[in-house]
């Protein structure tokens, strides 16, 4: 049997939490149901609707405040790994029979999948530009060239720079690839971290110089020099 609407039932749930959080007169209580449900849709994905219902009945008023909204996350509300361990935790009454579903929310693959780092959170344009690049080096060499034997640092770091530099001037395109010069540049950096990785760099870097130490003085000192430059142009101004 199919629940309440989730629309109808998401706007009570935001109504009803506002009126908790006003009724206490919690400032800081209302910025955290504010944040989160502006991320209900996380939830509502992870949680049956028979307990979005129950929200209308007032079932669980009382484990609102002690279940959902004591993390500490203001402008950074749950993620859905999060609201599926506040789901365990909820009373097994709330769900009737899909109380089985709780486990199934918990899965240990999904719990471990969350310690290892998630490709997904590369943009698929940059993953799509950089197959680009390295498809047009393999076309140039052979797959994995730098894999067969050692390659040195300075040349892919002088590579990166000049398509850094060309698209910084304007140029969308390397002339001689047709690929996108971020793209050529991202599949330098790739190729230097997968070489570092396996062991097939040669790093035929400098010495190590002082340009972090250089970056972190000048953080610290430019706000000065632009406003005294600010200074100078009202005084001739004036």
């Amino acid at each position: 049997m199919l629940g309440p609407d989730p629309d109808h039932e998401l706007q009570g749930l935001m109504h009803k939490a506002r009126a908790i959080a006003e009724a206490q007169h919690n400032a800081e209580k209302a910025r955290v149901l504010d944040a989160q449900m502006k991320h209900a849709e996380v939830a509502d994905k992870c949680l049956p609707e028979d307990v979005w219902s129950s929200f209308e009945t007032g079932v669980i008023d009382d484990c609102v405040s002690s279940t959902f909204y004591a993390t500490d996350t203001l402008d950074n509300p749950p993620p859905e790994t999060e609201w599926k361990s506040l789901y365990k935790d909820l009373p097994d009454e709330l769900f009737g029979d899909d109380a089985g579903d709780a486990a199934e929310l918990a899965n240990p693959k999904t719990e471990m999948g969350n310690k290892k780092p998630s490709i997904t959170a590369i943009p698929g344009p940059a993953l799509l530009h950089c197959a680009v690049a390295m498809q047009n080096g393999v076309t140039k060499y052979t797959k994995y060239n730098w894999r067969e034997s050692k390659v040195p640092a300075a040349t892919y770091v002088d590579a990166a720079i000049r398509h850094l530099l060309s698209w910084n001037d304007g140029e969308e395109i390397a002339s001689d690839s047709g690929v996108h010069h971020l793209a050529h540049a991202m599949a330098c950096c790739a190729i230097l971290l997968d070489a570092i990785e396996g062991d097939h760099l040669i790093d035929n870097r400098g010495p190590p110089g002082k340009t972090a130490d250089i970056i972190s003085r000048m953080e610290s000192v430019l706000p000065g020099l632009i406003q005294s430059w600010k200074d100078q142009k009202n005084a001739k101004a004036r």
